[in-house]
């Protein structure tokens, strides 16, 4: 299991490694992919709550497609300053399941039973339930990933996000017309 994203303090990590620390999985791992300015609070927390050999900082990777699809379940815990995260959209596209927060637009892509699970932010109690949860039902990842994929597919792919922002694109220039309609 793991998490892709800039490591900064909104982003969750913290709030991730205590919920990891919490579950005591036999066998699991954690992945942390990706550097930034929180780093070494995290690799300091990691220390601090005992679990630094079951937790990889991998740094920045230039192939974060690999690390997701190693990951059997992929969270997202941010607090703050959050729109859709990428790393989110590709963990779906990837038929990963996702826990993730409902910050930003997050809840338009990660639907809560459906998609993946949304947790309270900033909770790593909540967390650490949602990754038990998964953790112990291979079925229940399985599902969620395979439906998250479909929607990923469905809604987000580079096609369809082109076809919305065409459609609103025309739609500005048709009100800039005065409502005519354009060729």
């Amino acid at each position: 299991m793991g998490i892709v994203a800039t490591v900064r303090s909104w982003k969750g990590h913290i709030f991730l490694l205590e919920a990891f620390a919490h579950c005591k999985l036999n066998g699991w791992k954690l992945a942390v992919v990706g550097d930034g300015p929180s780093l070494g609070a995290a690799v300091d927390r990691a220390r601090a709550l005992g679990i630094s050999d079951r937790v990889v900082f991998a740094g920045q990777q230039s192939n974060p497609e690999v690390w997701l699809q190693a990951m059997d379940i992929v969270c997202q815990p941010s607090y703050a300053n959050e729109g859709v995260s990428q790393a989110v959209l590709q963990a779906m596209m990837t038929g990963r399941p996702v826990i993730a927060t409902p910050v930003g637009a997050t809840q338009e892509a990660v639907r809560h039973g459906e998609t993946g699970i949304i947790v309270p932010p900033s909770d790593s109690e909540s967390l650490a339930s949602a990754i038990r949860e998964l953790a112990e039902s291979p079925a229940k990842r399985a599902a969620l990933g395979a439906r998250g994929r479909a929607v990923a597919l469905a809604e987000f792919s580079v096609e369809r996000m082109a076809d919305r922002m065409e459609a609103v694109f025309m739609k500005a220039l048709q009100r800039r017309r005065g409502g005519r309609p354009t060729a």
